[in-house]
C-alpha cells in the first residue's frame, strides 16, 4: 500500500555533489553507463554508484520514508562486494545493508525518516578489491509531506568523527573498536 505524500525519485535530482570512488554517479544507468541490471532484470530507474563515497540528502523534517532496493550490478559477472550505511540527523546510524555481493538478489530497504533533517548514504567497500563494487540503488524514492529533498554537500560533523577514528585506530586499537561499537549502537 503506497504511503500518502509526494514521492521524489532520487534519479530525478542533480547528482553533481554525489561523491563516488570511481567514475561519476549515474542516473538510471550503472556506474559504467550501462542499463541497471540485477538478477537478469533491467530496471529503468535508479542510481549507479561506486564506493568509497556518499550521497547526502537535505530534508526538512517532514520526510516520511526512504525506500529502494540495493545490489551489485550484473555487469560485474558476480564479482564485487560493498556495504551501504544510512545516517540521519546528527550522524545517527539508521540502517546498514550488510555486505552486498555480486550475483545476489537486490536487498529491499525502507527507512523511517520522520523528523530527520538529513539522510546520508555512505558507500563502503566490502573488503576485497573495490574494482567491481558497482552499486545499484534501484527505484530510490523519498516519500515526503513538505519540501522535496535535495542533494547537498556532506553535512558537518562527519569529518570530526572520521578524524577521531583515524587517530584512535593509530594509537589505541581497543579505543578504535569501542568507537566503532558506539557508532553502531547510536
Amino acid at each position: 500500500m503506497p504511503l500518502a505524500g509526494a514521492e521524489t525519485e532520487l534519479s530525478s535530482l542533480p547528482l553533481a555533489q554525489v561523491q563516488v570512488g570511481w567514475g561519476k554517479a549515474m542516473a538510471n544507468r550503472s556506474i559504467v553507463d550501462q542499463p541497471l541490471a540485477v538478477g537478469g532484470v533491467v530496471y529503468p530507474k535508479g542510481l549507479g554508484l561506486h564506493p568509497p563515497g556518499w550521497l547526502a540528502l537535505k530534508l526538512d523534517g517532514q520526510a516520511r520514508v526512504f525506500r529502494c532496493r540495493a545490489a551489485i550490478d550484473d555487469e560485474t559477472g558476480g564479482k564485487g562486494t560493498a556495504e551501504l550505511k544510512f545516517y540521519g540527523s546528527h550522524w545517527r546510524l539508521l540502517h546498514r545493508t550488510g555486505i552486498l555481493r555480486g550475483g545476489q538478489p537486490a536487498v529491499p530497504i525502507e527507512i523511517d525518516l520522520a523528523g530527520e533533517k538529513q539522510l546520508v548514504i555512505e558507500m563502503t567497500v566490502g573488503g576485497d578489491d573495490y574494482g567491481w563494487d558497482h552499486i545499484d540503488l534501484l527505484d530510490p524514492v523519498v516519500v515526503h509531506d513538505g519540501a522535496a529533498p535535495t542533494i547537498s554537500g556532506l553535512p558537518p560533523g562527519r569529518e570530526v568523527a572520521d578524524e577521531i577514528d583515524r587517530v584512535a585506530a593509530g594509537k589505541d586499537v581497543r579505543l578504535a573498536r569501542l568507537i566503532q561499537e558506539l557508532r553502531q549502537q547510536s
